[in-house]
C-alpha cells in the first residue's frame, strides 16, 4: 500500500509504468498508464493538459483515452486536450471509452462547444460491465462499480505480458471491484472520505481510506486517490457531495 502516485511492474520493454498525473476529488483526475512508449490516460479532468505538458509528455504516444464516468472532475480536461492535439497536427484516430450511454461526451466535442471540429477522428466506444476493447496491445475490460446514480465504471487493464492494472474509478465498496482486484499488480482505488464519514461516503457513491486500504491490498501494489482538497472541505461541510 502506498501514497505514491507512480507505481511500476516489469523491466526494459517489458517496463509498464502507471502514473496519476492528479487526483483530487471535485477538482481533477488523470492516470497515465504507459508500456513500450505507448500509454493511455484514463480520465480527463481539469488540469489534464497542464500535467501532461509539464511532464514533457509526448503526445504523439497517446493511444485512447479511458473515461470511468462523466462528472466534471473526469471529463472537464479533454476539452483542452482534444484542441490542443488539434494545434500539434495529430491525425491519428483517438479512441474514447465511455459508459454506455454517453451523456456529455459528444456534446463537448462537437461545435458550437467545440469551436472548430477536431482534424482527426474520435470514436466514442461506449461501454457496460463486461465488455472487452483492445486498445494496441492493452486489452481492457470494463466492469460495473455503483457511484450516486450515475453512469459508472472500473478498468481492467492487461498489457501483453498479461500484467494486470485495475483503475477503480469512483465508486463505494461493491463485489465487482473486489472481485477485479485479487491478484492484480497494481490497483488504483478511490479513497474519497475518512472514516468518520463513511455514511455520507456511502451516500454519495465513494469508499473511505479503510475501505480503500482492504480492497487494495488485494492487489500486489495500490495506489490510493481521489482525496477530499485538503482544507476546502470542514467538518461544518461533511455533507457536501463529493464528486
Amino acid at each position: 500500500m502506498s501514497d505514491r502516485r507512480v507505481c511500476s511492474i516489469g523491466a526494459g520493454k517489458h517496463l509498464l509504468k502507471v502514473n496519476v498525473l492528479h487526483s483530487s476529488a471535485a477538482v481533477g483526475t488523470q492516470i497515465l498508464i504507459t508500456k513500450s512508449q505507448k500509454s493511455i490516460l484514463v480520465d480527463v479532468g481539469d488540469g489534464c493538459l497542464r500535467d501532461l505538458v509539464d511532464g514533457r509528455f509526448k503526445f504523439e504516444r497517446l493511444k485512447a483515452v479511458l473515461l470511468t464516468h462523466e462528472h466534471f472532475d473526469h471529463i472537464s480536461g479533454l476539452y483542452s486536450l482534444v484542441n490542443f492535439l488539434t494545434l500539434l497536427g495529430r491525425k491519428e484516430r483517438l479512441p474514447i471509452t465511455t459508459p454506455r450511454p454517453s451523456v456529455r461526451i459528444r456534446t463537448l466535442l462537437h461545435p458550437p462547444l467545440m469551436y472548430y471540429s477536431p482534424e482527426f477522428l474520435i470514436p466514442i466506444l461506449e461501454l457496460s460491465g463486461g465488455d472487452e476493447t483492445q486498445i494496441e496491445s492493452f486489452r481492457v475490460k470494463a466492469f460495473e462499480v455503483s457511484h450516486a446514480g450515475t453512469n459508472s465504471l472500473g478498468y481492467s487493464i492487461l498489457d501483453d505480458q498479461e500484467h494486470k492494472v485495475v483503475i477503480s474509478g469512483d465508486t463505494r465498496l461493491c463485489p465487482s471491484l473486489e472481485r477485479e482486484v485479487v491478484g492484480a499488480d497494481i490497483a488504483v482505488v478511490e479513497s474519497t472520505y475518512k472514516d468518520k464519514d463513511q455514511d455520507v461516503a456511502h451516500e454519495y457513491g465513494h469508499m473511505t481510506k479503510s475501505e480503500a486500504r482492504a480492497v487494495g491490498s488485494k492487489a500486489k501494489h495500490s495506489i490510493l486517490v481521489h482525496s477530499s482538497p485538503k482544507g476546502y472541505f470542514r467538518e461544518m461541510n461533511r455533507g457536501c457531495r463529493l464528486t
